[in-house]
């Protein structure tokens, strides 16, 4: 996979969004994203490059634009082509959190002797030889964030074995927040996860908790840093959704962090009350 970095050297000119290695050319990839649907996000991209030369070989084929996508949360990376600025489509299951896209121009062939015109004073007379996938422009990168669509209690974190210790801990500073569960328990909440009857009781013991504690982060601003978060996202479009619904303004919802959470979980201790009463008939 190609290792698109505008801010490093390459062994022979390469045109970037600002003049460097050739005297005026410059390489811009301007894009815009749409979704998400059922199945996929849609970049729809706007190429230009200022080379007459360049352009020729494009036109030819010997070079062609693509879009490099890549999701580190899910360590996805896919490198696309792309004809006639056409839109791609990226398959949703693919992405979550922050996802990267990077406009380039690649060898669509090997050449023997590549050389242009505008090639900066260093690089002129030369000619080099290029293989096919090598690049040859990069445009400025893009991006966007994938928020989580699906049921807010499972989508935004990740229950893991935890130490012999007996508290649980969360950690919030990645894309999803990793509860650890004390490895004693851990077995008991894997076994009660596959049983559907008790997934309502497993959200109200952990779930309310951890998005009582992410909604009092929220409120206090004290890592400006977290916001850039995939979690961090997704709650606050939660309440945006929920402020609207609610009239209520967004500000008095992070004031009040366990209602918030009982709210965003959609009152979920009714259910975990219920299942628990059913339970207790049964043995009657």
């Amino acid at each position: 996979m190609l290792m698109l970095n505008s801010k490093i050297s390459y062994p022979y000119p390469v045109v970037r969004y600002y003049p460097q290695d050739y005297q005026n050319t410059v390489f811009e990839g301007t894009l815009h994203v749409d979704g998400p649907t059922e199945t996929y996000y849609e970049v729809v991209p706007e190429f230009n490059i200022n080379n007459s030369q360049l352009e020729q070989q494009i036109r030819q084929g010997v070079l062609t634009y693509a879009l490099q996508v890549v999701c580190s949360s899910t360590w996805y990376r896919e490198l696309f082509f792309v004809k006639d600025n056409e839109s791609i489509k990226i398959d949703s299951s693919n992405l979550h959190g922050k996802v990267e896209v990077v406009p380039c121009v690649i060898t669509a062939e090997d050449i023997n002797n590549f050389s242009n015109d505008d090639f900066d004073e260093g690089y002129q007379g030369i000619s080099f030889s290029l293989r096919a996938g090598d690049v040859c422009a990069i445009g400025r990168s893009w991006y966007f964030t994938v928020l989580f669509e699906r049921d807010i209690a499972t989508s935004i974190m990740r229950v893991v074995r935890g130490s012999k210790k007996q508290q649980i801990r969360c950690d919030f500073e990645s894309d999803i927040i990793e509860v650890q569960i004390p490895e004693e328990s851990y077995e008991h909440y894997y076994v009660c996860g596959k049983d559907e009857s008790k997934s309502n009781v497993l959200i109200s013991i952990f779930t309310t908790n951890v998005i009582q504690e992410a909604l009092s982060i929220m409120a206090k601003k004290e890592n400006k840093y977290l916001g850039d978060s995939a979690w961090h996202k997704t709650i606050s479009h939660k309440l945006e959704e929920l402020s609207q619904r609610e009239k209520v303004d967004k500000q008095v919802l992070l004031e009040d962090p366990l209602g918030t959470a009982q709210l965003l979980l959609g009152n979920n201790y009714i259910a975990a009350l219920a299942d628990l009463y059913g339970e207790d008939r049964e043995a009657e």
